[in-house]
């Protein structure tokens, strides 16, 4: 199970939502058919008092199924994103230099899911972290970082119109 602050990469400042992801399996402590309902979560406080951060609610979901909550929206995590460089090297093909600098001002750590949507072919040209394919037009870097911490991520890509 993992928990994740994911935004997207499409405004120049963008907020994060609070997600939990994970498989229905016994790795997850889990691995039986889930009912569909309302899923609450809580977080620990740094003094050991659990808060309600937010809920969600899940369909009903077999075993080794994955399973997304988007628990709420969060305003200590968030991040602002600009093109550095934006240059053709082809005739339908343009590299863009892309930094996505992310702020953490939660008391905890956290792992803060990167993910960037494009709507024709691409291709990952060079990145400061590593990245993972979601699928044909999403990729994604998870990124962790300490309490009151900041990163930039930089990564080139080639987009073919």
């Amino acid at each position: 199970m993992s928990n994740a602050f994911d935004f997207g990469s499409s405004r120049a400042h963008a907020s994060a939502v609070f997600s939990i992801l994970f498989v229905n399996d016994k790795e997850s402590h889990l691995g039986v058919p889930l009912p569909g309902g309302s899923v609450r979560a809580y977080e620990k406080e740094r003094d050991g008092q659990e808060r309600y951060t937010g809920a969600d609610t899940i369909a009903d979901t077999a075993t080794k199924e994955p399973v997304s909550l988007t628990i709420a929206n969060v305003f200590d995590v968030y991040a602002t994103y600009r093109v550095v460089d934006s240059k053709r090297i082809g005739k339908h093909v343009p590299r863009k230099t892309v930094e996505t600098t992310i702020h953490n001002e939660k008391t905890v750590p956290v792992v803060v899911r990167v993910v960037q949507s494009y709507q024709s072919l691409w291709s990952q040209v060079s990145e400061s972290s590593k990245s993972e394919k979601v699928d044909s037009s999403t990729v994604q870097w998870k990124i962790p970082l300490k309490s009151g911490d900041e990163t930039t991520l930089r990564h080139v890509v080639d987009v073919r119109g």
